[in-house]
């Protein structure tokens, strides 16, 4: 086995597609050291106004008007009439990024968001070259459905038999489980932590809405801070500094600990009680690698509130505000509930994702 040059493909719109490809890039390097990678937005590079724009109309469809996305996303009439759209500025970005292409030489790109692994199965047709998809949610859709993809690693059988189904010969699809940083699965001190993190003795109740600070993290933090028990939030909004700034003007009557974008995820994952949180893919796999109870919001519309389906028991998903607090409290009072969750998550988990698919760079 010779060196190799990879390419990964995301779209910054959502942490979860570059943390996908930071993971599986880092077990690279400490696997192959001499192997070649690199990782880019292809869109974000070649058309910043047209990303800008793309991102824009993606936060505030999702924000305010998630049934018209959940529209898009999932109707076949809708995909039939815009995929020769998609598929035209598929050709243009690819060949406005060629020169970038050619330059690095890759061997293999995998493409962690479905809109690059479509430049790909065009790019097969030019280079000889290989593609890999790596979806970052437990289910797939159907613009992950290219040709020329020479592997899909998958997070569930579900999303193989969903490819199947629209064609991809089963010998071309590995269930993988879904990559994550291998940080999450080392097991850190709790009290080292919490003097580190500046955390008190009560328990943690860890708050996220994704790279983007998405879903009704203000409504659940204001909720939970009228109620009797002893906690403390963390919170992290993320990008989202509006957000931020509001609830750093917000009096509370509990303690909470306010965060923008952080890398230390794992670290407040160890060391919560419980996480509430919208259901990203990437956040999910994290926590259960934790064996971290969770309450899903539903945040971004989509393929995110389908992955909840893949826990039912695991994961706590209420119907409304008064269930959501119901299940807060329930889970606060009765942490005996929560210990053979905790186990569960774990075995949910395949804590070799990344590995695999790094194996299938080496064999592919």
């Amino acid at each position: 086995m010779g060196r190799k040059n990879i390419l990964f493909l995301h779209v910054s719109i959502g942490a979860g597609h570059i943390r996908a490809a930071e993971a599986i890039e880092k077990a690279i390097k400490v696997k192959h050291p001499d192997w070649n990678t690199l990782s880019l937005d292809p869109s974000a590079q070649k058309f910043p106004r047209v990303k800008k724009l793309i991102e824009h109309s993606y936060l505030k469809t999702n924000r305010y008007i998630p049934r018209v996305y959940d529209l898009f996303y999932d109707n076949e009439f809708i995909y039939q009439l815009s995929k020769r759209f998609v598929r035209l500025f598929q050709k243009v970005n690819l060949n406005k990024f060629m020169k970038t292409i050619d330059s690095f030489k890759p061997d293999v790109i995998v493409c962690t968001h479905a809109f690059p692994c479509g430049m790909g199965s065009i790019l097969k047709e030019r280079r000889d070259i290989k593609i890999v998809a790596v979806p970052t949610d437990l289910t797939v859709h159907r613009y992950w459905v290219q040709k020329n993809v020479d592997c899909f690693a998958v997070a569930t059988e579900k999303s193989k038999e969903f490819l199947i189904k629209r064609g991809v010969p089963k010998d071309n699809i590995k269930v993988t489980g879904l990559p994550i940083d291998p940080i999450f699965y080392q097991n850190k001190n709790k009290k080292t932590l919490s003097k580190k993190l500046v955390l008190d003795n009560t328990p943690v109740i860890l708050i996220m809405g994704g790279g983007f600070g998405f879903g009704p993290i203000e409504k659940v933090v204001k909720a939970l801070d009228d109620t009797d028990l002893k906690f403390q939030m963390v919170v992290v909004t993320g990008l989202n500094r509006k957000l931020n700034n509001k609830l750093e003007r917000t009096r509370f009557k509990k303690t909470v600990k306010i965060l923008g974008y952080i890398k230390n995820v794992d670290e407040y994952m160890q060391i919560a009680y419980l996480l509430i949180t919208k259901p990203s893919g990437s956040t999910i796999y994290e926590a259960a690698s934790k064996g971290l109870p969770m309450i899903l919001v539903k945040g971004i519309a989509g393929s995110e509130w389908e992955n909840k389906d893949f826990l039912e028991g695991l994961v706590f998903a209420p119907k409304n505000d008064k269930e959501l607090i119901r299940m807060f409290k329930n889970s606060l009072t009765n942490p005996e509930n929560l210990r053979p969750l905790r186990k569960q998550l774990r075995i949910f988990v395949k804590p070799d994702a990344t590995n695999n698919i790094v194996k299938i760079l080496e064999e592919i």
